[in-house]
């Protein structure tokens, strides 16, 4: 999928200010078409997940990706989509009020990943345990899942295990056959992602995504059995390899 295919360009500021010197630079154009296509989600509303996030009413665009693994502004992506093929509407068929006509058909709400969240502990947040410890847990969980599955290191030293599967699936589904394997992996975690099997209407909960290109070293990022991170290329070409 390239960009013409998925989402629109964007102009504005945002590409202004991935050409200001402070940021990481220019991002490869294959690698934000890569990134986009896996972490597809809900496209008329996106995370603000800097230090007060919040829900930004505006189309997804290319140029948001792009912005954050350059480093300009980090965002989180709705994984929930509401009839992703417009048999019913699509996920624009929202009412004034923000709701779907057929909201409580579970068969309509979608997903193309899930997310399985465990918490650090900190001085400040009592988690499931510690950075090394939740890790751990991270990888027991992987394993359960088995290909698709990839562990990240949140920006706070918590642990996101990521699943990616090829085509929009039920929402209930993804979150029963991650809830599976949290039970057969042992680990204590925070919660699923997806939030819920549907809703009466969007955008749900969204999730931080990883490589925001100014995120300290070894944060926001996928990670090797190691501990290690791994770079975007390496991601972008071992996950479109799966």
């Amino acid at each position: 999928m390239r960009r013409s295919d998925r989402y629109s360009h964007g102009t504005s500021d945002v590409l202004e200010l991935l050409e200001k010197p402070d940021t990481k630079g220019p991002v490869d154009p294959e690698h934000a078409d890569a990134f986009a296509d896996a972490f597809g989600g809900f496209p008329y509303a996106y995370g603000a997940s800097g230090d007060r996030p919040h829900c930004v009413w505006q189309e997804v665009t290319w140029s948001l990706f792009d912005a954050h693994l350059a480093g300009v502004t980090p965002i989180g992506i709705y994984p929930m989509v509401y009839d992703p093929w417009h048999h019913v509407g699509g996920p624009e068929a929202f009412d004034d009020n923000r709701r779907y006509q057929r909201s409580r058909d579970r068969d309509l709400w979608r997903c193309k990943w899930g997310v399985v969240d465990i918490d650090a502990s900190t001085d400040a947040r009592t988690g499931q345990g510690t950075e090394a410890e939740v890790l751990d847990a991270g990888f027991a969980i992987q394993a359960e899942l088995g290909t698709g599955a990839w562990v990240e290191r949140t920006r706070s030293g918590g642990i996101h295990v990521w699943l990616f599967v090829d085509d929009w699936v039920r929402c209930d589904d993804m979150r029963g056959f991650l809830a599976n394997a949290v039970h057969h992996s042992g680990a204590d975690i925070d919660g699923i992602f997806p939030r819920a099997d549907e809703c009466s209407g969007p955008p749900g909960n969204f999730v931080r995504l990883p490589y925001f290109g100014n995120a300290p070293h070894g944060r926001q990022t996928m990670v090797d059995g190691w501990g290690e991170p791994i770079p975007l290329a390496v991601f972008l070409e071992e996950l479109t390899a799966e």
